[in-house]
């Protein structure tokens, strides 16, 4: 199972609607198939592996890390095949929280005379596919808050300037960040300042590169900018308030750019942030990696919308009149502060990474 968990790890980003599932067929004792979940969600990684195994299949244990499908959708449901291929037994790693599997695959398994137990590294499989899960829980993607920053947590120096606080090693590592999200978010002043492709640009990995997104309220950001680019090959979306039939709305349509209008936000922040994570979740959006200022971190935390806070921290001061990393978020007592658990301490290049969990 735990190669199974190591395997599901390597579609994430690249699985969107569906969940990164990764199966693994024995049979004597030898792996003879195994399988992730393709780009785009399909074939499942079920399918990828029984493919794999051939004839091998047939009295097979296979351990898979969610519950198979046990619905037809785009394809066949993965109990169907499973049970075609006469395999003896199905370890499966957590249920799927999806209310058209959640149990029913089991069942549909263990009526056909398969062995069937799960709850095995059920804590490690759900954190691989946590975007799935909170997507389905509670229609919301789970949300990573990234931010470089010096040791006395500034983004930038008085006059804006931040290329580069962090070492290129430590930039190299938050672009495997953006391989592994469905969605990278910026706000309209982070575009327009800083201009930022918002790609993968490690060798080979452009094509790892998540749906673009910009929240700008008030449509701010020019259509000339290096993220409208290449529109055709790595999608931007806008979430705004402005109507769609606007000039400026239209010119963006016209380069590819798909447009989402959503409410004013009641922190006077700009747009509605719950209607954006809301719809973003409903567009098959799982896991959300946000780059930003501190008016953007600070409205995200407001709105209990960061589930994990990943900050890249370089040996450096910048000093009380550099820009903040996060801006007031109107604690006035230590009992109203955001409190988060440590998870991780990584060093790349004197350049120190923490992962954080919200509590």
């Amino acid at each position: 199972m735990q190669h199974a968990i190591n395997i599901s790890t390597r579609g994430l980003g690249l699985t969107c609607p569906n969940p990164s599932v990764g199966c693994v067929i024995v049979n004597k004792n030898i792996i003879v198939g195994r399988g992730v979940t393709a780009k785009g969600g399909r074939p499942h990684a079920e399918t990828i592996a029984l493919e794999m195994a051939g004839n091998k299949a047939k009295g097979s244990t296979v351990y898979v890390t969610l519950e198979p499908c046990n619905h037809f959708g785009e394809t066949a449901p993965c109990c169907d095949a499973l049970i075609s291929a006469g395999v003896r037994e199905v370890v499966v790693a957590t249920l799927d929280p999806d209310k058209r599997v959640s149990g029913k695959g089991i069942s549909r398994l263990r009526n056909s005379g398969i062995k069937v137990s799960f709850g095995v590294l059920e804590k490690e499989a759900i954190e691989v596919n946590e975007g799935y899960f909170k997507n389905k829980l509670h229609n919301l993607p789970f949300t990573t808050l990234k931010i470089a920053n010096s040791i006395d947590s500034k983004i930038a120096t008085r006059t804006g300037e931040s290329k580069w606080i962090t070492s290129k090693a430590a930039r190299d590592h938050s672009h495997m960040l953006r391989a592994r999200s469905d969605a990278i978010i910026i706000s309209s002043t982070t575009a327009i300042n800083d201009n930022p492709s918002l790609t993968c640009r490690l060798p080979g990995m452009i094509k790892y590169s998540p749906i673009r997104i910009i929240l700008d309220a008030f449509r701010r950001v020019p259509n000339n900018l290096e993220i409208f680019k290449n529109v055709s090959n790595i999608p931007v979306w806008i979430f705004t308030s402005i109507p769609i039939n606007e000039k400026i709305n239209q010119e963006s349509i016209d380069l590819g750019v798909k447009i989402i209008n959503v409410n004013n936000d009641r922190f006077g922040y700009g747009v509605n942030l719950k209607q954006v994570f809301s719809s973003l979740s409903g567009n098959g959006i799982m896991r959300v990696l946000v780059e930003s200022g501190g008016n953007l971190s600070s409205a995200l935390m407001n709105e209990k919308l960061i589930d994990r806070l990943v900050i890249y921290r370089a040996p450096s001061v910048i000093g009380g009149d550099g820009m903040s990393a996060i801006e007031s978020i109107n604690v006035s007592s230590l009992s109203d502060r955001l409190q988060f658990k440590l998870i991780r301490i990584e060093e790349f290049d004197e350049n120190i990474i923490e992962t954080y969990k919200v509590l």
